[in-house]
């Protein structure tokens, strides 16, 4: 509790000693709760002190006082910023009136840094900037006070809408990986900008913004925060639109990954009937691309699946573009592999995957390649199977697919049981089990409708059930990078 309200108070002297001072009123347990917000609670210092340092506020605020107009209005616009904020950032959204006009962001921005309002990038290659979350908080409260709060947090939700959009088509892309790893570090803003437009009514740039982010919050494992914010958008009342039916797909990309096939075959359908509706033929393909999936392989129906099948084509015939010709392979590859023509299957992935190595979409390599994995394993060419998974292992870990990487462990346990490795084939689906854990979700070697096994029950034709437990709790308690290297091993 007590490394939390430090935590809490970004480790400040000054606002330790406040909050420490308030232990008189207050059990500890009480004081962390009533940290939030932190400013107006920490008041009272000793009476001895200079009145910058009798309350946190008076501290900041000495500070604040000292800066000119124009960084002062730089200083309060910042605050709206969650998680820290690159130049180009603080530019689109500080730049210019409503009510002070700043000009010039970056000497500001180096001012506030020397005021130590700012910290500056400790990395010689890095631009992003953070403020302390104390110090945050009075920026806010003066920004709300100056009447700027709704100009300046819609130029912040705009800023972030706008970088999304850029991110959604590199996200399946041979940039992805730098594109996650960018979208990673703004999660915080984004979740912020998100917040804005719903709570200022804006649902389009609600729903848009949340669709666009689907893949990247199932890449990351961001499932369940991912999943309540597409809900939450979806529950606004609003007309039949481009944006509703692209937060249902990516609302139902993520039941889909969570294994809730439920309401992922729902969501797509809604998704379908709104894209046919309002004659979106690409947002069209999408859901029938992913209600073709969810039913094949986790309902098992493709009696259902075949005619799904079907008005994809037709789609794809209509509209050759080389990304939904390469969809339509992969699904093709699909229905004949639980429609047991190994061989066939096997023919449209091999060509498929030849397509998404020319388009540098390295997340549809990876599928391709565990369809792939999936079809050896089946013909009972293991060797072959293992080769595969380690490919595909290597993508998911560019890219950041941890959801992607417990799969390919799962996978490669069950080609090492197979091979006679029977214990280094528990130890990898102890790790993926763990990892899985870590991510909150996504789906299981146990997941669909073929006949694998998981490989510690496949493990009970050689190993006693103490040497699995054995293998089973080393791999959970491994690291990932390690429990990749004894995978490749």
């Amino acid at each position: 509790m007590v490394a939390e309200v430090v935590a809490r108070l970004d480790g400040l002297p000054l606002a330790i000693e406040l909050a420490a001072a308030r232990l008189r009123l207050f059990p500890l347990q009480e004081l962390s709760r009533r940290l939030s917000p932190a400013l107006p609670l920490l008041g009272g210092g000793p009476v001895d002190q200079a009145a910058r340092q009798q309350t946190l506020r008076d501290a900041i605020a000495w500070s604040d006082d000292l800066l000119g107009p124009a960084e002062r209005a730089l200083f309060r616009r910042l605050g709206v910023f969650q998680g820290g904020f690159t130049l180009e950032a603080a530019e689109a959204v500080a730049h210019g009136p409503p009510v002070t006009d700043v000009t010039d962001v970056t000497a500001g921005i180096a001012t506030l840094v020397e005021a130590s309002l700012l910290g500056r990038p400790t990395e010689p290659d890095e631009t992003r900037f953070w403020m302390l979350e104390t110090i945050r908080e009075y920026a806010l409260e003066q920004l709300r006070a100056a009447g700027e709060d709704q100009q300046i947090g819609g130029r912040h939700a705009r800023f972030y809408a706008g970088l999304v959009e850029r991110a959604e088509p590199e996200l399946t892309g041979a940039d992805q990986a730098s594109w996650l790893e960018r979208l990673e570090g703004e999660h915080a803003n984004l979740q912020a900008a998100l917040r804005w437009a719903s709570q200022a009514g804006d649902t389009d740039l609600a729903l848009m913004m949340a669709a666009r982010m689907w893949r990247f919050w199932q890449l990351r494992g961001h499932f369940a925060a991912g999943r309540r914010w597409l809900e939450a958008v979806l529950a606004f009342e609003g007309p039949a639109s481009g944006p509703r039916a692209k937060a249902l797909i990516g609302l139902a990309g993520l039941c889909y990954w969570q294994g809730d096939w439920d309401a992922a075959e729902a969501a797509y359908r809604q998704a379908r009937d709104l894209a046919t509706g309002l004659d979106d033929w690409w947002l069209e393909l999408e859901a029938l691309f992913g209600l073709a999936f969810t039913l094949a392989c986790h309902r098992g129906d493709l009696q259902a699946a075949a005619p799904i099948e079907q008005q994809f084509q037709f789609l794809i015939a209509e509209h050759p573009d080389p990304l939904a010709i390469g969809m339509g392979l992969a699904t093709s590859q699909v229905v004949r592999l639980f429609a047991g023509d190994l061989d066939g299957s096997r023919a449209y992935g091999e060509q498929c995957l030849a397509g998404t190595r020319a388009l540098g979409v390295r997340w549809y390599e990876s599928q391709v390649l565990r369809t792939l994995a999936l079809t050896s394993m089946l013909q009972g060419r293991y060797q072959q199977a293992e080769c595969e998974l380690l490919e595909c292992l290597e993508v998911a870990l560019e890219l950041g697919d941890l959801a992607g990487v417990a799969m390919d462990l799962d996978r490669l346990g069950q080609a090492a049981v197979a091979l006679g490795r029977a214990e280094q084939g528990v130890v990898v689906a102890g790790a993926a089990s763990r990892l899985r854990e870590s991510v909150g979700g996504g789906l299981t070697v146990e997941s669909g409708r073929w006949e694998t096994e998981h490989p510690r029950d496949a493990a009970r034709r050689l190993l006693t059930d103490t040497q699995i437990e054995t293998a089973w709790a080393r791999g959970r308690a491994m690291r990932l990078e390690d429990a990749v290297a004894y995978a490749r091993s």
